[in-house]
């Protein structure tokens, strides 16, 4: 059965009951949350809703790949897992960061987390940071036979752009990693920016992209497209999209 997942984060409590009655209806499977430090994992505790989660992004200091950041890293990393226990998540999704891939590899020695999936990263940072897990080869590197695989389009596609090879074969490149959670979103083919967009408001080929998640195992996908504010409208209409995409 596909299983289609909402992005939301631990601050985002406005839309909660919403994201919760789009659950229990079946219009979404699962919810992937991103706890927020300050925040309470109170309001999301819910025995009929089924989580994953996502470690907080290196705007709020976290960055695997950075040695100095390690007790900021490894307190994200407590947070979330507790947040993963209590939520009885069935993943915990990372950025490996930027900066240094032995440095990501060195912190990931030691975590132990059955539940742990590496995500692959653009090769550039929003502000032109050297990202770590941008190619197949050296997520799998990362991964060591020990972890599994949070596949995100976009990033691939903007990687491709980066260095120059058709994202076609790109994103195929990815697939023996075997993916257990996809992220979609829509973006441009004409810069390397990362970009999120709402499906249709960019150029991916949809066609393709479905033919991709068609050679996985039943992986969970997770749309991480904007919100209207305070209405989950536009992406209970994308949620419908992907379904009838993979029919």
């Amino acid at each position: 059965m596909l299983k289609v997942g909402l992005k939301l984060w631990s601050i985002n409590t406005d839309i909660l009951d919403q994201a919760f009655n789009a659950v229990l209806n079946d219009v979404f499977q699962f919810i992937e949350l991103t706890p927020i430090p300050e925040t309470e994992i109170t309001p999301f505790i819910n025995p009929d809703i089924s989580y994953i989660i996502h470690i907080p992004p290196d705007k709020y200091g976290m960055n695997l790949a950075d040695p100095s950041k390690n007790n900021l890293n490894n307190q994200f990393l407590n947070l979330c897992t507790d947040w993963a226990d209590q939520l009885q998540a069935r993943y915990i999704i990372f950025h490996p960061g930027f900066g240094a891939h032995d440095a990501v590899a060195e912190f990931l020695e030691d975590l132990n987390d059955e539940r742990t999936l590496l995500e692959n990263m653009p090769r550039y940072g929003i502000h032109q940071e050297d990202m770590v897990g941008y190619l197949p080869e050296k997520l799998g590197d990362l991964m060591a036979g020990k972890f599994g695989f949070c596949f995100d389009f976009s990033h691939a596609t903007k990687t491709a752009i980066s260095i120059g090879v058709d994202f076609h074969q790109f994103l195929m490149d990815f697939l023996p990693l075997k993916p257990k959670v996809i992220h979609i979103s829509d973006s441009h083919l004409d810069n390397d920016i990362d970009e999120h967009l709402n499906i249709g408001q960019g150029e991916y080929e949809w066609g393709f992209l479905a033919d991709c998640i068609l050679k996985c195992e039943n992986p969970l996908i997770t749309l991480e497209t904007p919100r209207v504010p305070g209405s989950l409208e536009p992406n209970i209409a994308e949620a419908e999209f992907i379904r009838n995409l993979l029919v």
